[in-house]
């Protein structure tokens, strides 16, 4: 929904869970957690956003193994399907073992609004981020764009066919 939720462990099923279309899924505070193995299929211009202006204390715990990844793809596999994950938290967003495709749709978030990227990780708040392992494909912009005042660690990753550079700082 366009409404924040508070906390949230999305657990492995046989099936794929969607987001809507236009949808977004906001973290005001506590987590979203996404256990091994589990499939998220966004809508097109649906989006996944770590960040509230009064209290930012949101986070993404995102972890995955190398035998269960975690995947989120778009409902079409066409470069650009859904916006893509931002994040505007000062905590530790961990992203280990996630497969994301078709990201890049549009710009992400309105404090940072220049940047279409599958992975936002913005300057505001000094946002911090651990991405791993992950492979990002199909953005229609970055894979990753990254404040310069952001915490970002980043390692083992890979990037195939994003329309604009693998990664990105502004």
């Amino acid at each position: 929904t366009d409404g924040y939720i508070e906390s949230i462990n999305v657990r492995k099923i046989d099936i794929p869970y969607r987001i809507a279309a236009n949808q977004k899924l906001k973290m005001k505070t506590g987590d979203l957690t996404i256990e091994p193995g589990v499939m998220l299929e966004m809508g097109t211009n649906s989006e996944i956003t770590m960040y509230d202006i009064t209290t930012s204390t949101g986070r993404i715990l995102a972890n995955g193994t190398a035998s269960e990844p975690i995947i989120m793809r778009g409902v079409e596999d066409i470069v650009g399907c859904w916006k893509g994950i931002s994040i505007g938290t000062n905590l530790n967003n961990q992203l280990t073992y996630v497969n994301i495709s078709n990201a890049g749709s549009a710009a992400i978030a309105t404090y940072d609004p220049d940047y279409i990227t599958a992975i936002l990780v913005s300057k505001s708040r000094s946002a911090r981020a651990t991405i791993t392992n992950c492979s990002i494909s199909k953005s229609g912009g970055y894979g990753i764009c990254y404040g310069t005042t952001a915490n970002l660690t980043q390692s083992s990753n890979t990037f195939t066919g994003n329309s604009l550079s693998d990664t990105y700082t502004f």
